[in-house]
């Protein structure tokens, strides 16, 4: 699924940051785009929401280029172009424990022990490894064997 794309233009740069953010809570990313003088407030708008509003929002790529475009005169006319797309941070398992733990001081009942199996899921997914069941654990020690 491609991420939702904001054309940043002659408005605020507060319009192109409520823009994002609106795209990020709906979809986790978004994908900034300007051409020619919107390039600075393209850029801007990433860095607000950078540095201001969204912790640890995380910079997937900068596309940078050129269009070419036929000036009112006819002519053919090369106006820069930048492509920067944007992404939520992951959680970190260690935080969905802490935030089951926090819940719980308000009076929310959290299964712990179902928040920590997803904690150990997630830390298996990140490192790679596979949990083995009974079966194929006692498979591997018969072939050892």
């Amino acid at each position: 699924m491609s991420a939702p794309t904001v054309m940043v233009g002659r408005k605020p740069v507060s319009s192109y940051v409520l823009a994002c953010l609106h795209a990020l809570q709906q979809n986790g990313s978004v994908e900034v785009k300007a051409r020619g003088r919107a390039i600075p407030k393209a850029i801007g708008a990433v860095q607000v929401l950078r540095e201001g509003l969204v912790r640890g929002l995380e910079v997937e790529s900068v596309d940078i280029g050129t269009e070419r475009l036929q000036g009112k005169d006819g002519r053919e006319v090369k106006v820069s172009t930048i492509s920067i797309r944007v992404s939520l941070p992951e959680k970190k398992p260690t935080e969905v424990v802490r935030e089951a733990r926090a819940l719980e001081q308000f009076g929310v009942r959290v299964d712990m022990a179902r928040a920590e199996s997803i904690l150990e899921n997630l830390l298996r997914r990140r490192m790679g490894i596979e949990k083995k069941t009974a079966g194929a654990q006692g498979q591997e020690a018969a072939q050892e064997g």
